[in-house]
């Protein structure tokens, strides 16, 4: 609380030498004890504002708090707990596959190269579409 609104002890020097070259001595001395009533009021009314703020923070249920952080812990050990259960690399592992096995699927069969897994025996024929299915209209 060295200094309020960013003005030290050494800018309100300079200001107060400032001002004198333009007020008479009387008037200093009255704007100094004006602006020393004004700092004292500040520092006050900072002073009641910290108080009313720790005094609402020490009435806080501490019992909400407790069950708050409680909750917090349990939540940190479930996640813990999924980590181990959920390997990451057998999870990328198996995302490369299925994006090359899908990415082998839709190239054209003229670029997957025979013997490739995907690719068609030069004998086999295109697979049948399937057929229609008759579905029976709604009897509402």
């Amino acid at each position: 609380m060295n200094d309020i609104f960013g003005i030290g002890l050494p800018e309100l020097i300079v200001i107060l030498i400032i001002a004198g070259l333009f007020l008479e001595p009387q008037q200093i001395r009255g704007i100094a004890r004006t602006l020393g009533r004004f700092v004292a009021q500040m520092q006050g009314i900072m002073l009641d504002f910290r108080r009313q703020i720790n005094t609402e923070l020490d009435a806080m249920n501490n019992a909400e708090m407790k069950d708050a952080i409680a909750d917090l812990r349990q939540l940190q050990r479930e996640v813990e707990e999924l980590r181990r259960q959920v390997n990451p690399q057998q999870l990328i592992d198996e995302s490369r596959r299925a994006a090359a096995e899908v990415e082998r699927s839709f190239k054209p069969r003229s670029q997957v190269p025979p013997g490739a897994a995907g690719a068609p025996e030069p004998s086999q024929a295109p697979e049948p579409l399937p057929r229609a299915v008759d579905v029976p209209e709604d009897p509402e």
